[in-house]
């Protein structure tokens, strides 16, 4: 399963990333965030990560968290551990 996840800043890139994985019959679970109004990305990738996490940890190797925020490539480059890490 596919776990996605944004904040405010990277809803509509969630929301094309889900519109490719439905096209082509991939399942995914959306952990959020709903919409546009401001909120903190930890809220909802911490959710998304843990999830995939467990279900790598029980042998489902096709389990992908997919984070999506403005600046992911910024906060990734600056802070990988933290950005990569579930915790």
């Amino acid at each position: 399963m596919i776990a996605i996840a944004s904040d405010h800043g990277g809803y509509d890139l969630k929301e094309r990333v889900k519109k490719y994985l439905e096209e082509r019959g991939l399942e995914y679970k959306d952990f959020g965030c709903n919409d546009k109004s401001s909120c903190d990305y930890p809220d909802f990738i911490k959710p998304a990560a843990m999830r995939s996490g467990s279900e790598l940890y029980r042998g489902y190797p096709e389990s992908v968290p997919i984070p999506t925020c403005r600046d992911g490539v910024q906060r990734l480059l600056r802070n990988p551990q933290r950005c990569l890490s579930p915790l």
